[in-house]
């Protein structure tokens, strides 16, 4: 990981760990970090993360809606782990074995 100095004015409002949530949540936003990356980056746990996004108009879902229409008409899919956190911190994960025949994660998603 790089090590950057930033020098924010004062009148920002903002403190250090403030900062790191917003680089981390619009970096998380625009897909170049993955949901437990930008928590590392942020130095929260990923359930606080998934929290403070609201606080920075970002959605934990970044798909268009036809993109989500197609991940649930999707018998046999889920491509990221986004939902599977979210379903797991609700206590919910029971509900894909009734909407999918089989799950396929790809390596990437396992390790999160």
């Amino acid at each position: 990981m790089k090590t950057i100095i930033l020098n924010v004015p004062d009148s920002f409002g903002l403190d250090e760990k403030e900062i790191k949530m917003l680089i981390a949540a619009k970096l998380y936003e625009e897909g170049k970090l993955s949901l437990g990356e930008a928590a590392q980056l942020a130095e929260v746990s990923k359930r606080a993360f998934i929290e403070l996004l609201g606080q920075f108009n970002v959605s934990l879902f970044n798909y268009t809606p036809d993109e989500l229409v197609m991940i649930l008409i999707m018998p046999n899919y889920i491509s990221n782990t986004s939902c599977l956190i979210v379903l797991d911190n609700i206590d919910m994960l029971f509900i894909l074995k009734e909407l999918y025949r089989s799950i396929i994660i790809t390596p990437e998603v396992a390790k999160e």
